[in-house]
């Protein structure tokens, strides 16, 4: 997929790659995220299984919303 829509978010919002995560469901998500080079969060409570998403190999991955706060706030 194209990452065009992060590219878009981040000019938006003035942000760096470095300073940005994006948290998705999908295999589509996390490949956008690893095309820009970004961190991912893949989040086992969605669209995609968890095989599906570890196969992506996002730089996270968690099982609940709980854990994905956890990360974030660490």
């Amino acid at each position: 997929p194209d990452p065009q829509m992060l590219t878009d978010i981040l000019d938006y919002t003035q942000q760096q790659i470095a300073n940005a995560v994006f948290i998705g469901d999908s295999i589509y998500d996390i490949q956008m995220a690893t095309e820009l080079g970004m961190t991912s969060i893949a989040v086992n409570y969605g669209t995609a299984s968890s095989s599906e998403l570890a196969a992506q190999q996002p730089t996270y991955q968690v099982d609940t919303p709980q854990a994905l706060a956890e990360l974030l706030c660490n």
